[in-house]
């Protein structure tokens, strides 16, 4: 597989994976120990490269293989009902974001 596309694939199935668990990007960073813009460029296929660490914790926080991830697998696994609890994690949002609302000005 041409590196462009890997690089590509392996954005999609991160974001895929992590719409699934109901994560947002800044949440699935969070739990990664990385900013929220390597979570954006990553998904969008920018990344060329990735720590073995950075890697591992992905797989880890998505709920599935590495092998995934690198479009050697096309098992992703199950969704869970809850993320496992592991240090860095913290409770799994609801799928939509619940957006307060603003009342209008009063004339």
């Amino acid at each position: 597989m041409e590196s462009t596309l890997r690089q590509r694939e392996f954005g999609r199935r991160v974001r895929r994976r992590r719409m699934a668990l109901g994560l947002i990007q800044r949440e699935l960073a969070e739990r990664v120990q990385m900013p929220q813009g390597h979570i954006s460029r990553l998904e969008k296929g920018e990344f060329r490269s990735a720590h073995l660490e950075t890697l591992a914790r992905l797989a880890d926080v998505l709920s599935t293989s590495v092998d995934y991830l690198l479009a050697r697998s096309n098992d992703a696994g199950p969704v869970p009902d809850q993320v496992n609890d592991t240090p860095q994690a913290a409770p799994v949002a609801p799928a939509k974001r619940q957006r307060p609302r603003q009342a209008a000005p009063v004339a």
